[in-house]
């Protein structure tokens, strides 16, 4: 508790009191004397005792009346500090809103939760002036709160404007507001703020800067409403600039030219946005007419969705271009009713109308026309010879179910893939009866090829070869596997070789499947052929050497893609056999260079001396010459008039599949349609005695090549 100075509550002086007596006149005799003495002694002892005890009971009685006095200074201080706090917490709750029409029950209430001081052992007087300050202090908290109270009703009145400008300012952004209306009922609450206690300028220009506000606001909504609207700009800017316009005595000149410069920026950017209109709306339409073409000539029918999109991009056009898109529309109709010919009334379609337009001639929209035809045709030729697929699906109507080709490593769904490859096989060889062998036996869509591959690599040599088994299994013939595996020489040549190779000597097959690991080292290292690592292989210019004079001119006439695949497959082959045997020379063994070409390749004859091609595979060389002779024996009758019959003046040249051309020197022998004559020896022949083991017969193991 604060302590104060005692003040007025502050102890009374007290005067000394004088003590008087009679005079001592002594005794009249020695006893009496004595006894008086004594008596005299004794009651001034007893006399002292007591003024003792008097002066200490004064001095207490005096201290408990200061202690009094000092607790009724205190307790007043305090009585003030309580009240303070009181009205200063009441002025708070007031600035944050509170209710300041209730300010005066607010201070009672807790005026009435300050106890009034009780202080023992003071005067009646100090307690009258006790009770007379607390009083005092409490009608001055009164007075103070006013002021809170005046201060509440200020701020509300403010807060009213704040709330009345606020609220009538986001009537007045909405479309079609009276702002005028408005703005007059503002006026009207204008003396009302002033009332309150607000300054009478400072609030007329609050609210002149919220009219002004308004116009603008209003102008700026008429410019966004009017973005894409000229007459509505134009009227816009009529109103900002004209003496007479709406905003002339509403916003101030600035404010007017900023606008007014805004409007007219926009009106000239919608002008020239107009003028190109027309050239982009055009610009539009050739490109759909474009696009047409260029669907038209993909033979490919366009979607719905395409066609609304050109729809839709003509729609806008100019009369010229619609017509156009007519035209486009019909010749859309007849290439695709052509389209749904057999090929060769297509072809003789596209002849008949070239020679009409030679013949008869025809406008640029005629030849337009017949290019577009001719491209639809020539694209239909195309999708139907490469791909026969993809052709039945966009011809033919049919569903072409996407292999997964992963189910050829699961036993329980491999059937699932064999039963789509035949029903494919099926599918392309009606396609190969009807238009002939220019369409090619394709059996995987794009991209199943390079899955197929994939799936292969990932697997150990013997696993690969375990899994051409499978997939030959699956297919139900040897055309079909073919077909399979001849997709995969685009990504992988060698496995295609291998693949190929497996249907005639399987384990010549793994072995060019472990030696491409070997030739391939890194993918060596991810088949689990690691093993073989430690093999070395003989230089590539020294067993490409080696392999040249081994096979000679065998590959004369032949693709050179076609040589370096070959190559690559006789080098693989070698390495497995190598692996196999444990050579880690590095060195080239002719002998087993010699078994793998006749394991991979089939073996070398060097026919009457002119030069050497590739047996049949598994076909000896005196079966080679015996049936080379009984094939040209039933081609004499065709020879050319003049050409001698005997086939012992004459070399051969391979050109693949067990068929041969006739040489002479450089130069082929023809047949009477002027056409090189053709051995064919794949076609069956009269059994001959057998010379050597079976064909494909692997002989020893690796060391037996």
């Amino acid at each position: 508790m604060a302590q104060i100075p005692l003040g007025e509550f502050g102890l009374p002086r007290v005067s000394p009191r004088v003590q008087t007596g009679a005079a001592n006149t002594g005794a009249s005799n020695a006893a009496g004397q004595g006894a008086a003495a004594v008596g005299e002694a004794l009651g001034r002892a007893a006399g002292g005792v007591l003024n003792a005890q008097n002066r200490r009971n004064a001095e207490e009685a005096q201290q408990a009346e200061m202690l009094a006095r000092a607790k009724a200074a205190n307790a007043l201080a305090d009585q003030e500090l309580q009240v303070q706090a009181a009205v200063d917490d009441i002025g708070d709750q007031l600035s944050r809103g509170g209710d300041y029409t209730k300010a005066g029950e607010m201070l009672t209430e807790r005026l009435n939760l300050i106890k009034a001081p009780q202080i023992a052992d003071l005067p009646p007087e100090a307690q009258e002036r006790l009770q007379g300050g607390i009083t005092n202090v409490r009608t001055a908290a009164g007075l103070r709160l006013q002021g809170y109270v005046q201060r509440a009703r200020r701020d509300d009145g403010q807060r009213q404007l704040g709330t009345f400008l606020d609220t009538q300012g986001k009537a007045a952004g909405l479309p079609g507001a009276d702002i005028a209306r408005i703005h007059a009922q503002a006026d009207a609450f204008l003396p009302i703020a002033v009332q309150f206690g607000l300054d009478q300028s400072a609030t007329a220009k609050v609210v002149q800067d919220w009219k002004d506000k308004n116009w603008t606001n209003q102008a700026s909504q008429r410019f966004n409403a009017a973005q894409d609207d000229i007459p509505g700009l134009t009227q816009l800017q009529a109103d900002l600039t004209a003496e007479d316009g709406i905003y002339a005595d509403k916003l101030d000149a600035d404010k007017r030219n900023a606008m007014a410069l805004k409007v007219a920026g926009r009106i000239d950017a919608l002008q020239a946005k107009a003028e190109r209109v027309t050239d982009r709306i055009d610009a539009i339409a050739e490109r759909t007419l474009a696009q047409m073409d260029e669907q038209a000539a993909s033979g490919v029918p366009a979607t719905i969705e395409q066609e609304a999109a050109w729809a839709g991009a003509i729609k806008v056009a100019s009369p010229q271009r619609q017509a156009e898109y007519r035209e486009r529309l019909q010749a859309e109709r007849e290439i695709q009713g052509l389209l749904r010919l057999p090929i060769e009334q297509q072809t003789a379609a596209l002849r008949d109308r070239q020679a009409a337009l030679l013949t008869e001639g025809g406008d640029p929209q005629d030849r337009a026309n017949f290019a577009r035809l001719q491209k639809a045709v020539e694209a239909n030729v195309k999708l139907l010879t490469e791909q026969p697929l993809q052709f039945a699906q966009a011809r033919g109507g049919e569903t072409i179910k996407p292999l997964d080709v992963a189910m050829l490593t699961d036993p329980a769904r491999a059937g699932e893939l064999g039963g789509e490859l035949q029903r494919r096989a099926a599918l392309v060889s009606d396609y190969r009866g009807r238009y002939g062998a220019q369409v090619q036996n394709k059996l995987l869509l794009p991209g199943e090829q390079a899955a197929l591959v994939a799936v292969l690599d990932g697997m150990p040599a013997a696993k690969r070869g375990g899994m051409f088994a499978q997939l030959r299994q699956m297919t139900g013939s040897d055309a079909t596997y073919q077909a399979v595996v001849a997709q995969l020489a685009p990504d992988s040549p060698v496995t295609a070789w291998a693949g190929m190779l497996h249907l005639r000597n399987p384990k010549a097959a793994e072995l060019v499947l472990i030696g491409e690991g070997i030739v391939n080292r890194t993918k060596a290292d991810k088949t689990g052929d690691g093993a073989f690592q430690s093999i070395k292989l003989p230089e590539k210019a020294e067993f490409d050497a080696a392999l040249h004079a081994a096979v000679g001119t065998a590959f004369r006439g032949q693709r050179q893609e076609a040589y370096s695949i070959a190559m690559q497959a006789v080098r693989a082959a070698y390495a497995g056999a190598a692996a196999k045997d444990g050579d880690v020379s590095g060195e080239v063994d002719d002998k087993r260079l010699r078994n793998v070409i006749k394991a991979t390749l089939g073996q070398t004859v060097n026919f009457n001396g002119r030069g050497q091609v590739f047996a049949p595979y598994g076909m000896d060389p005196d079966d080679f010459e015996d049936r080379a002779e009984l094939a040209w024996r039933a081609q004499v009758p065709n020879l050319a008039p003049g050409t001698p019959p005997d086939l012992g003046n004459y070399g051969l040249q391979s050109i693949g599949d067990g068929r041969y051309y006739v040489t002479a020197g450089r130069s082929y022998v023809g047949n009477k349609a002027g056409k090189p004559l053709v051995l064919d020896l794949t076609r069956p022949a009269p059994p001959t005695p057998a010379k050597t083991s079976r064909p494909g017969e692997w002989r020893g193991g690796a060391r037996g090549l």
